[in-house]
């Protein structure tokens, strides 16, 4: 026969003991150096590990930051070549000047250029947007670099700001430039725009190592203006 159930029920049946969460986390170091650390095992590798997406791919082309030893800092380039587990990066120096340097696709001194939530402002996106397409050629994604210096000239800064402006915003002498890279130019022309005239005339390395790291990745002081 078919008995009633106890009173208060049957108890509950006892639940399987769920698996121990692996908790991994990214940490830099004070130089910013990023390692990964396991709070449960106290583990620690910098190699990033599966739950956090697994070894870095890089690509050729990529945006990437590398760590010089020599100037004790990390400094913006790009991915030139990708090798089996080598990447060869071309990167600028703060003193203006470019270096190379091939490293382990894992290894700590390269990185990912750190994403930002917008590069360009809303203004600026706008703006750059409209005069990138009156440029003559090329494509809706890219242009060549010719047609894109004679727009410069329409800055009327003087030769030696430009030349600086150049060599910052295509420092790999680039015969077809993107959106992107014409958007620089224009970001430093506002700077250069805001400075004081006579060390924008005066150009050379002071210059362009300012550009570099100061006003790349911030917007000028006013939008920049072309006759």
């Amino acid at each position: 026969s078919i008995r009633a159930p106890p009173r208060g029920g049957y108890p509950a049946a006892p639940k399987a003991a769920a698996e121990p969460e692996v908790k991994w986390k990214a940490v830099k170091t004070p130089e910013g150096h990023t390692y990964y650390y396991n709070s449960r095992t106290r583990e620690s590798t910098w190699e990033r590990p599966l739950a956090l997406g697994g070894p870095m791919v890089y690509r050729v082309g990529d945006e990437v930051e590398v760590w010089s030893n020599g100037q004790r800092s990390w400094c913006r380039g790009k991915v030139l070549q990708v090798t089996e587990d080598k990447v060869t990066a071309e990167f600028a120096l703060p003193d203006g000047a470019n270096a190379r340097k091939e490293l382990p696709s894992q290894h700590k001194d390269l990185r990912v250029l750190p994403a930002k939530e917008s590069q360009w402002t809303a203004e600026e996106q706008e703006a750059y947007q409209k005069w990138f397409n009156l440029i003559d050629g090329g494509s809706a994604s890219e242009k060549a670099a010719k047609p894109i210096s004679l727009f410069l000239w329409k800055s009327e800064l003087p030769r030696e700001a430009l030349k600086q402006v150049w060599a910052v915003a295509n420092s790999g002498a680039k015969a077809m430039l993107k959106f992107e890279d014409f958007a620089c130019c224009c970001r430093l022309v506002g700077h250069c725009q805001g400075m004081d005239a006579a060390f924008v005339k005066q150009g050379e390395r002071p210059l362009r190592v300012k550009l570099r790291s100061e006003c790349v990745t911030t917007p000028p002081p006013a939008m920049p203006k072309f006759k």
